[in-house]
């Protein structure tokens, strides 16, 4: 009917045909949930942004990356409930999340998210929080279940991930939580936490007093490595007191100053013996150049004019004068003044000049004839010079007897003696009776000098000639010629020098020139002529000496010491010299300003250093920062009572109890946690319950035999019980939307993990459940793909794995909205470094952990080359790497050593997986004890032997891993550049998945080649990181570019290679930086037993020590570790070697001795505290 009704239409017609499909109705309660709910969803803000602003940054708060750097500074050991023992990059995820922000994790392969995850989960049920964790995969939520388990929070946890949960199983969950109810005590806990806190601020306050930077921006440590570097060597003398007297700024100013007189200097050239050493002018000009010189040469000729004018001089008066100082030049200018003056002196008194007694004689014939006229001056105006010859002592004896007797007889016996002195008035008139009293004293003191005049009148006449007059002699002439006499005998011997018989020849040259040749001194006499000339060249050469002076600003005399011979040669010397060296002058005066700008910032030390040539031109930075560095560190100690008070004993001490108080103070987390949640149950034996309320109901359940409410309606009959007996739920997204109602109430936390593996769409409706959200994942990993979707026959020609489509995960979407994010660092799960080295330099930017092993010859990543061929156009399979690999599979079960190592295999296809398990199973048949042996290590374990491809590994680890790379050259010998899905967009996630899959070894079977690869032919990320992978498998590190070798960078301070030095110079082979990521052992001394070996790895606590964030990492974990994968570890600390360098070697050096020559013992690693699971054996 249908047929004949469209007949008649135009381009309508009927085909008999059908189709089947397979319709999977899984998700439908997912897909209901989302289509009935989607305003109701929208209420939370992150699925609100996923559905109206998908793409666009996400509006939230962002944190400062720095917020929880300081980890031990901003929280108390009781603020972070984390049982499991945790590194700083996991407790900053938790402080984060507790801090109320949304939140992506990234969690790199190894870095310990199931972890970190169990401790958030703890922590947050510890704050009264619900969690409902999510995981698409029933593996990873099991294992973050089992941890919980461990620590004892198992009971407050429910698991739900399957859609088909029985109703029993989990009634006998809830029974078990009620049955906990109950207080328990945890005061040990907070007093445990106390001493924890003590204790880790101890350990951080030595780091800190050595790595804190101070305003200068130096650290202890820097400026100790320094000092010990240059142990021994002088260091220059530093003027401060203070050691925070300089900010950064002062500090670069004072570098400026040092490496600018060493530029200056060196231009130079050598500064003792340099011509211009002497000029201290600071300030060049071309005009100050030119006034110089011409100075200079004024000079020059000076000296040359006086020269010529001291050999005249010295012929005339028949003295030696060659040579002279430039003191005894000066001496002879007085000389000659006093010569010149000698016409003027009384020839007796010339004569007698050099003999002291009659200078002493003279002195007092002029001092007491200055005394007469002193006393006469006293007489006062109107007497007479004959009142000289009254005798005072008679006249006074009779005034005073005039004036003592009565009246009137007193009168007259006056008025007799006025009477009689009026003839000595100049007026006649009678003097008064005050003038008479008045001149009695003066009177008496003229009698006296008048009496010694008298007496050395004879003496006076034969020195003076007429020039003595008695008591009219001239008393000041008689003065200036006893000074002259005075002068000219000094004169000659001080130009004697002290020299007797020169001072004596000198007088017998002299004597006649100043007595009876006295003529020829005057003006026109030839010696007066010559005493001239000689004055004059004198003055004219101290004129431009000074001239120079005031050009040259000279830092010393010019022409050194005074008393010198040969003063005027050395001055011409020099003035010509500088002529000579003028073009020199700019760069000297730069040099004196940089000179002086240096003293003036107070490295006088510095610079006499330099001058004095204790240093090189070219060490003068070295040498500033040496000296400086040394003040500055003993002045810093000086100070701070950490850095004097240290004691590595005591230190040491202090670690141990530190990770003695750690350890306990996480077991004690355990038992406060489970005792809080504990706290919250209601008391199932407490008062009776009614059969409405919620525990009734529960009661009631858990009496019923069978007929049990379904899973979803209990939830539902319990929504303030349940989160109080289960505050955590663990499920799938899809058990979610089965069992949690919409309006159940919302949880606090919503946390997802193996997030790069969920759907958008998969997570919405987990998302909308809480009020908080952390996905934890890996960007770098597997993204959710369309691969189990595929139920029908893959497309003719086209292989299964080539159809697989990415998917956008939740993990993804959150953050290319911008969501806070951090990421977990330190990586465990690899027992050898190369394992993980390759996906950390590609994939990570080398900013993962890891740690080296103690074996040098490190061969965990091994290529095995198999002769096979791909079978490209049938099977897909490469036969030869299967068989080695089932062989393979067979030599390491039936091997003793390898045999409790779990395994497991990994191949590029599906068919490449199917064909290695039917060899294997088919070599099982064959070989009983093969199919004994890995049955028995299948028993009671989790680890069992696994085949898998790329698609399906994600999440699995084992101690070895067998690659099967499958692709490679077909029986033709044709190669194409299609490796699968690796020629996806996301098929370098894939390689990254499952190169990191291992714990101790992989070994790669391949018959391709690395260079089979042309990287021109395929843009494929994937694919060139294939070939980059099987270069590393082959070559090693040095198949990375951004890779250096384990022990290929330099120590990382001057104390490290101080420590180099001493060990390698008793015979020991020190390799420092051991280690391929950005943490690196400091030192590692190689066993000369085992060469391939280490036998102790040094640590100092420089930058690596530093770079801990915690207490934990730096003084627990790290060595932890390090001694799991059998290192001996050996702490140096910079402040011992500072102060003894030959007591630390000495204690190295013994234990290096004592490992050699006794039997070797492993290294005993701390428990691996709350971690059960071998497959985390490597974490702490």
């Amino acid at each position: 009917a249908f047929r004949l009704a469209v007949a008649e239409i135009p381009k309508w017609e009927v085909l008999e045909q059908a189709h089947l499909g397979i319709f999977s109705f899984t998700k439908y309660l997912m897909w209901r949930d989302l289509q009935d709910r989607t305003e109701q969803l929208k209420a939370n803000r992150v699925v609100r942004h996923l559905i109206d602003h998908p793409g666009e940054a996400f509006a939230q708060e962002q944190h400062d990356p720095a917020e929880f750097e300081h980890l031990d500074e901003t929280h108390r050991p009781q603020d972070i409930l984390a049982p499991l023992l945790a590194d700083s990059s996991q407790l900053k995820a938790i402080c984060a999340i507790d801090a109320g922000r949304d939140l992506v994790l990234e969690g790199p392969p190894g870095t310990g998210k199931s972890q970190t995850i169990t401790n958030l989960i703890a922590h947050s049920l510890a704050r009264g929080k619900t969690v409902l964790f999510v995981s698409e995969k029933m593996a990873a939520l099991s294992v973050v279940h089992r941890r919980l388990n461990d620590i004892g929070l198992g009971p407050f946890c429910l698991e739900l991930h399957s859609s088909k949960s029985k109703k029993s199983e989990v009634l006998q969950q809830l029974a078990g939580s009620l049955d906990l109810a109950g207080q328990r005590t945890a005061d040990d806990w907070s007093r445990e936490a106390e001493r924890l806190a003590v204790l880790r601020q101890e350990l951080n306050g030595l780091v800190d007093a050595l790595h804190r930077e101070y305003p200068n921006g130096l650290t202890v440590y820097e400026a100790m490595g320094t000092s010990i570097a240059h142990a021994g060597e002088r260091t220059a003398p530093m003027p401060w007191s203070d050691p925070l007297t300089h900010d950064r700024a002062a500090l670069d100013a004072l570098r400026e100053a040092a490496r600018r007189i060493q530029a200056l200097a060196g231009a130079i050239g050598e500064l003792r013996g340099h011509p211009l050493a002497l000029i201290g002018r600071p300030d060049w000009s071309p005009g100050w150049g030119d006034d110089l010189m011409g100075a200079a040469q004024a000079l020059e000729r000076a000296a040359t004019v006086l020269r010529e004018r001291t050999a005249t001089l010295a012929a005339q008066l028949g003295i030696g004068a060659s040579g002279m100082g430039l003191r005894a030049h000066g001496l002879l200018d007085e000389l000659a003044d006093l010569l010149l003056a000698a016409p003027g002196v009384p020839t007796g008194l010339a004569r007698q000049a050099h003999d002291a007694p009659t200078r002493a004689r003279l002195q007092a014939l002029a001092r007491h004839g200055a005394a007469r006229n002193a006393a006469w001056l006293r007489l006062g105006d109107g007497w007479s010079a004959t009142l000289a010859k009254l005798d005072a002592v008679a006249l006074l004896g009779e005034w005073s007897l005039a004036t003592s007797t009565w009246w009137p007889k007193s009168w007259f016996a006056q008025r007799a003696v006025t009477g009689r002195l009026s003839g000595f008035r100049a007026d006649g008139r009678r003097p008064t009776a005050e003038q008479v009293r008045a001149m009695l004293g003066p009177l008496g003191e003229i009698n006296d000098e008048d009496a010694f005049l008298r007496a050395a009148q004879a003496d006076a006449q034969a020195l003076l000639d007429d020039a003595y007059a008695g008591a009219e002699t001239d008393w000041n002439a008689l003065a200036a010629h006893e000074t002259w006499a005075a002068r000219f005998a000094e004169a000659v011997a001080r130009l004697a020098g002290g020299d007797g018989a020169r001072a004596d020849a000198l007088r017998a040259a002299l004597q006649p020139l100043v007595t009876e040749h006295r003529a020829t001194l005057a003006a026109g006499g030839a010696a007066g002529r010559a005493l001239v000339g000689y004055r004059e060249a004198w003055l004219d050469l101290r004129q431009h000496l000074a001239a120079v002076e005031a050009l040259a600003q000279p830092v010393a005399p010019l022409v050194g010491d005074e008393d010198a011979d040969g003063a005027l040669e050395r001055l011409r010397g020099l003035m010509q010299t500088w002529q000579g060296a003028r073009r020199l002058l700019q760069p000297w005066c730069l040099w004196r300003s940089a000179r002086e700008a240096a003293i003036a910032r107070g490295l006088q030390g510095v610079v006499g250093d330099l001058e004095s040539g204790a240093i090189a031109l070219g060490e003068v930075e070295s040498h500033f920062e040496l000296g400086y560095r040394s003040w500055w560190l003993k002045r810093v100690i000086d100070r701070d009572p950490v850095l004097r008070g240290f004691s590595s004993a005591d230190h040491e001490r202090k670690i141990r109890e530190f990770r003695a108080a750690d350890q306990r103070f996480q077991k004690l987390t355990e038992r406060y946690i489970a005792a809080t949640l504990a706290g919250r149950i209601p008391a199932a034996g407490g008062a009776a319950a009614s059969a409405d309320s919620e525990l009734g109901r529960l009661r009631r359940e858990r009496q019923k035999q069978r007929g049990h409410m379904p899973v979803r309606q209990l939830v539902q009959a319990l929504p303030t019980l349940l989160p109080r007996l289960k505050p955590c739920l663990l499920m799938s997204p899809l058990s979610v939307s089965q069992y949690l109602d919409a309006g159940y109430a919302q949880f606090d936390l919503v946390v997802f993990d193996e997030a790069s593996q969920i759907p958008v769409w998969d997570a919405v409706g987990v998302i909308a459940r809480g009020r908080q959200l952390a996905v934890v994942g890996d960007p770098k990993q597997l993204p959710p793909t369309n691969f189990f979707n595929k139920s029908a026959e893959p497309e003719e020609g086209v292989a299964v794995e080539e159809q697989v489509q990415d998917l956008e995960s939740i993990l993804d979407e959150c953050l290319g909205a911008g969501m806070n994010r951090l990421s977990l660092q330190w990586h465990y799960r690899s027992r050898h470094e190369s394992l993980i080295t390759f996906s950390n330099v590609t994939y990570y930017d080398s900013r993962l952990v890891t740690f080296p092993s103690p074996v040098t010859d490190d061969v965990a990543v091994r290529f095995e080359r198999v002769a096979g061929v791909y079978d490209r156009g049938g099977s897909r399979t490469n036969r030869a790497e299967a068989d080695a690999i089932v062989a393979a599979i067979e030599a390491h079960h039936l091997d003793p050593a390898r045999s409790h190592l779990t395994l497991g295999v990994v191949t590029f296809n599906q068919p490449q997986q199917a064909l290695i398990e039917t060899l294997l199973d088919a070599r099982r048949r064959a070989a009983p004890a093969l199919d004994r042996a890995i049955a028995a290590r299948s028993q009671g374990t989790q680890e069992k032997l696994f085949i898998k491809n790329l698609e399906n590994v994600q999440g699995d680890e084992r101690d070895v891993i067998f690659f099967s790379i499958t692709y490679g050259p077909d029986a033709a010998g044709k190669m194409t550049m299609n490796f699968g899905p690796l020629n996806g967009e996301g098929g370098h996630r894939r390689l990254n998945v499952a190169i990191s899959r291992a714990r101790e070894a992989v070994v790669i079977f391949s018959t391709l080649l690395p260079e089979q690869i042309d990287l021109a032919r395929v843009r494929a990320a994937g694919v060139r990181d294939l070939k980059h992978y099987l270069e590393f498998a082959i070559r090693g590190a040095r198949a990375l570019a951004a890779q250096s070798t384990p022990t290929g960078l330099d120590p990382d301070s001057p104390f490290e290679v101080a420590v180099i030095g001493m060990l390698r110079s008793r015979g020991w082979v020190v390799h420092p930086q051991v280690g391929c990521s950005g943490y690196r052992i400091d030192l590692a001394v190689v066993d000369p037993r085992a060469p391939g070996r280490y036998l102790v790895g040094i640590e100092c606590d420089g930058r690596t020590y530093h770079s801990g964030a915690t207490a934990r990492d730096r003084d627990r974990l790290r060595q932890h570790v390090l001694e799991s994968l059998g290192w001996r570890i050996h702490r140096i600390w910079s402040t011992d070697w500072w102060l003894d360098p030959e007591g630390e070697i000495g204690k190295i050096t013994r234990l290096l001795e004592t490992l050699v020559t006794q039997p070797e013992e492993p290294a005993q690693a701390e428990p691996a505290t709350a971690v059960a699971d071998p497959a985390a054996s490597t974490f702490p």
